[in-house]
């Protein structure tokens, strides 16, 4: 629409007032188009543009693409060009929508529901934060706003903490929130709501569509743990309901049928940490200024909002003014900052004392932002910065690994782009363990071996445990291994006396189904060993044994690319390898190698080994049984492992382990182009089955030997 706009000129109240009509009408979902504008024409030189979209055709993800693209028309059409820069969308909403119909039934749907059965069984009924006016009705709305502020310091401090417990940013907040409420109510049981962004597979992340779904968080703080105990609650609590995010919330709520009495089933507070991509929106020529209105609409007792900015934090607490009043409001937003000062003070405090900690303060609240206050703004003219070429993101709502790069533009040159902004790879590498490259294109070896000697000091061509490509260089094909068998868990080349600190996976043709490259974060792992077994691995390290049979394994002439024994022998002599000639032509191998590293770069310890490619019990009974009977002993298997001192790594230990790997794994569907760049000393990884033709080829560089990743002693 196109209003004629003389009655608004100089007036941002009435202006105002008339655009919240506008967006606040209601769609008729049987007739109406549900994306509506209008353009008024405030004065020759200002001009008003208001789009409103229904929730039901895109949720705050689609926005920030719909950004991306409105700039990219606008360019074309300043500059009279075709508009060539709008990425292809291959999947569209409707495609999700029938896939997720297909997939989301039957056994799926029914054992994801069973988990939300449990979990939610028993929610509390009444509201976790007991009303000022709880005789309000519960249709009654009056919508309020609390904005607050909290320091750089603070978020820097928070975010320390939470790379140090392998926990989010949003898992730390809503631990603090915890702490809150349970200092209000004294209850221990805590379901909190939470949006979350719900793009799987990875595909829909350029689709415009509704895909954000509501979870309940349910928060146990019970027995006084200490914050940093809390926080390991609220990581397991949370990556379970992430598991199982796929289940629209209303399925949830059908399943469940809880009391109706409350305006939202099974919880009335909900927590956003807001970070989906939402680029700014730069067009040339043009200054633009963001117009702010209060929507009357609210749908929880209390929204907590919390937005990442320059300044800090930036915290947005939505609430229903007819059942509390802004005293208890500000009561509650002074508590929760101070809690936070006093969690950064005291990071080590058990619950109880971060409570006893805080006394009342006042805080005075930052102006509200209105029309006025952002007539400073300035705006900036497109320009294709280095830094405006890609986005960054995680894959997965709250888990660290991977970050993905993608392409803000089309045509960035990954080679080119990487080659100034390794640092920043670098970085994201260090604190996650895994970055993904997603969207660039890459369809060679030759591409991908220009990519990965940029993201590494040099790459390494002496590997003798994977096959060369056709391509030859630096480049190695992936793992020959039977298509319908998972590889599994292992930290590359941890069994012998050097090793890649980097692995660089490219996928140049997806399997048809399966066949993804999983991935453990091996600092975790190191958790869960018990005390003393932790110690003895760090004690005795782990003896690698390899029985080099052709036809069973590779033989001793690839692996070493030699014929002559004495050059094996002159290899062997230089690396500290044992060896033994074999009554039939064999060879045998034995390393000594730790099993507990400390990363040269963040000084963590990490689980570090091969023990799941080298031990009997990894087997097929079947094959284990066929094997002791050709050879007589596990030591003269094609592969074997044991405590350094030679003794046995027990069945029942390596089971346990690979409980623990499996709870720790995060996978995703490769697409083609995907360039994986992986933290070898950090990060194992594995090969799930598949189907149909795969082709993933594989560089490792920055080589590195047990002195420089300076294995650990008897330390814990």
């Amino acid at each position: 629409q196109h209003w004629d706009a003389a009655q608004f000129q100089g007036n941002d109240t009435a202006l105002q007032q008339a655009l919240s009509a506008f967006a606040l009408n209601p769609f008729d979902l049987s007739q109406d188009v549900l994306v509506r504008g209008v353009l008024v024409s405030t004065s020759a030189e200002e001009w008003v543009f208001l789009l409103v979209v229904h929730h039901i055709v895109a949720d705050g993800w689609s926005l920030g693409l719909l950004i991306r693209e409105v700039a990219a028309v606008y360019q074309a059409l300043l500059e009279m060009t075709t508009v060539e820069s709008l990425p292809s969308r291959p999947l569209q909403y409707g495609d999700y929508v029938q896939w997720q119909r297909q997939w989301l039934q039957g056994d799926v749907l029914d054992a994801k529901l069973a988990y939300w059965r449990t979990q939610l069984a028993n929610l509390p009924v009444e509201p976790v934060l007991p009303p000022d006016h709880p005789q309000a009705a519960v249709e009654t709305a009056i919508a309020a706003t609390h904005e607050f502020r909290w320091s750089p310091e603070i978020v820097r401090v928070l975010r320390d903490l939470s790379r140090q417990e392998r926990v989010t940013l949003f898992m730390t907040l809503f631990g603090l929130l915890e702490v809150l409420l349970y200092r209000q109510t004294g209850q221990t049981d805590l379901p909190v709501g939470t949006d979350v962004a719900n793009r799987f597979p990875a595909a829909t992340e350029e689709t415009i569509g509704f895909f954000v779904n509501v979870l309940v968080l349910r928060g146990d703080i019970s027995g006084n743990p200490t914050f940093r105990n809390l926080l390991h609650r609220v990581r397991k609590m949370a990556l379970e309901a992430y598991a199982h995010q796929d289940v629209p919330f209303d399925r949830v709520v059908a399943a469940l049928n809880p009391d109706r009495q409350q305006q939202t089933p099974l919880f009335q507070l909900l927590f956003v940490l807001q970070n989906a991509p939402m680029p700014p929106l730069e067009l040339p020529g043009v200054t633009l200024e963001l117009l702010e209105f209060e929507n009357p609409a609210v749908r929880f007792d209390i929204a907590f909002f919390a937005t990442e900015i320059e300044e800090g934090l930036w915290w947005q607490w939505r609430y229903n003014a007819a059942r509390f009043d802004t005293t208890t409001i500000d009561r509650l937003a002074q508590a929760f900052t101070a809690l936070s000062e006093a969690l950064v003070a005291s990071p080590d405090a058990t619950i109880a004392e971060l409570i006893e900690a805080i006394a009342p303060q006042t805080t005075a609240s930052p102006p509200r932002r209105g029309i006025k206050s952002l007539r400073h703004i300035q705006s900036k003219p497109v320009e294709i910065a280095a830094e405006h070429l890609t986005t960054v993101h995680p894959l997965f709502p709250d888990r660290l690994a991977p970050v993905v790069f993608a392409p803000a533009l089309p045509g960035v040159e990954l080679r080119d782009w990487a080659a100034s902004h390794r640092p920043q790879v670098e970085a994201e590498l260090a604190r996650t363990g895994a970055v993904l490259f997603r969207g660039f294109g890459i369809d060679s070896a030759p591409a991908f071996e220009a990519v990965a000697a940029t993201l590494c000091d040099r790459l390494y061509g002496e590997y003798g445990d994977l096959p060369r490509t056709d391509w030859g260089g630096k480049v190695y094909g992936s793992t020959p291994y039977p298509a319908d068998r998972a590889i599994l868990f292992h930290s590359e080349s941890s069994h012998l006396e050097r090793w890649p600190q980097k692995i660089a996976f490219c996928c140049l043709l997806p399997s048809q189904e399966g066949g993804e490259t999983p991935l453990v974060d091996c600092q975790e792992i190191l958790k869960h060993l018990p005390p003393d077994l932790r110690d003895r691995f760090a004690d005795l390290g782990l003896l690698y044994i390899r029985n080099y049979i052709p036809g069973l394994d590779v033989s001793w002439q690839d692996f070493f690319r030699t014929d002559e024994r004495h050059t094996v022998e002159a290899i062997c002599r230089q690396r500290g390898i044992a060896w033994e000639w074999l009554p039939d032509g064999g060879l045998q191998t034995r390393q000594l190698r730790p099993a507990i590293a400390c990363h040269p770069r963040t000084g963590a310890l990490v689980f570090f080994n091969q023990i799941f490619l080298h031990h009997a019990a990894c087997l097929e009974p079947s094959v284990r049984d066929s094997l002791l009977t050709l050879y007589g002993c596990e030591h003269r298997f094609p592969r074997s492992v044991c405590f350094g001192d030679g003794s046995p790594i027990p069945d029942a230990v390596v089971s346990e382990l690979s409980e623990w790997y499996t709870a720790e794994q995060v996978s995703f569907p490769w697409q083609a182009g995907d360039i994986l760049l992986v933290d070898n000393l950090r990060m194992a990884h594995g090969r799930g089955p598949y189907r149909g033709d795969r082709r993933i080829v594989v560089a490792m560089g920055d080589m590195m030997t047990a002195d420089v990743a300076q294995p650990m002693g008897g330390e814990s």
